[in-house]
Formats: structure tokens, sequence, C-alpha cells
């Protein structure tokens, strides 16, 4: 069952209106009006700190409904298991130093529904000096209740830590 189905394909959309001639987002997308109401709950933007240390700038309520808490204010590192957290910065780098939107799919541990699969598109955010200093994340969540056989595998390669990644946006 996916909750909030289309936020990725609404996330490439998205980035192909607004993308700046560098392929990034110009800061000017940080306005939440501009993300459709029905999607916004499903976003959140990450600011990257001195030394590209990923803190959650703000969460939509679907994201905190789903994760059960609001990391809203807090570091990566303080909100997730010592090994998501490490590979959820690697990718956040991945995004800023290629200058291109990635997505990753990883297992998480929610309090309030389980063990969701989660499809993140994160897109690199620059600001008028052309740094990359946010990312703005779609979150599309797929609940693994009744997931069969081919959700099993891929479960299972999930669990060995790996993330997995499409082509560059």
């Amino acid at each position: 069952m996916d909750v909030a189905p289309g936020v990725i394909e609404y996330g490439l959309d998205f980035l192909r209106r607004h993308r700046t001639p560098r392929g990034t987002l110009p800061d000017t997308v940080l306005d939440r009006s501009l993300v459709m109401p029905h999607i916004l709950p499903w976003t959140s933007v990450l600011s990257l700190e001195e030394g590209g240390r990923p803190r959650v700038a703000w969460a939509g309520a679907g994201v905190i409904k789903v994760n059960g808490f609001d990391g809203t204010g807090r570091f990566v590192d303080e909100l997730l298991e010592p090994r998501l957290a490490r590979q959820y910065t690697e990718f956040v780098t991945l995004v800023r130093t290629s200058r291109r939107g990635h997505i990753a799919c990883f297992e998480i541990e929610a309090r309030a529904v389980g063990r969701p699969l989660v499809e993140t598109l994160f897109l690199p955010v620059e600001d008028e000096a052309g740094e990359v200093r946010h990312q703005l994340l779609f979150h599309q969540y797929n609940l693994l209740d009744g997931i069969g056989v081919e959700g099993a595998l891929l479960l299972a390669r999930l669990s060995e830590g790996c993330v997995i990644t499409a082509e560059p946006v």
C-alpha cells in the first residue's frame, strides 16, 4: 500500500519546472507555497551545516506522522540509527557534490507504522552565491504489509544496509 502515491513523479516534474541552467533548484523554491498542498505533507528540507552535517530544517505533516516524531531542527545523525545515518549523510553529500537530484530507497523503522520502505527524491538547492546549502526532499512511503515474495527479496537486499539509487535526475 502506497502512502501519498505520485510524490516522486511530482518532485521530478517540480525539478523540471524550477531548475536553474546548472541543474540545481534556486533557493526561492524553499517557499512552501510553490509545492501543491496535497504534496507538501510529504516533503522536507535539509540544511547542510558546516562540515556537511545535514539538519532537518522542516518536515511535512505526513513525514512527521509516518515517522512518529518531528525531527525539525535536529541533525540526521541524532534521529537515525548509526548505520542508516551514515548512509543518509553519504547520500546527502553525493547530491551536494554532484549538484544533481538522486533517488534513494531506504527501509526505515517508523514508530507510527512499523517498517515502511521510503523512496526519497533528494534535490540540491543552491543559494545566490551558487553554493548548495539545502536539499528539498520528496518522500513516498510504501507500507510493507502483505508485500509478497518480490517485496521480501527487495527487503532482504535493503536490510543488508545498501542504498538503492536510480540514475541522477
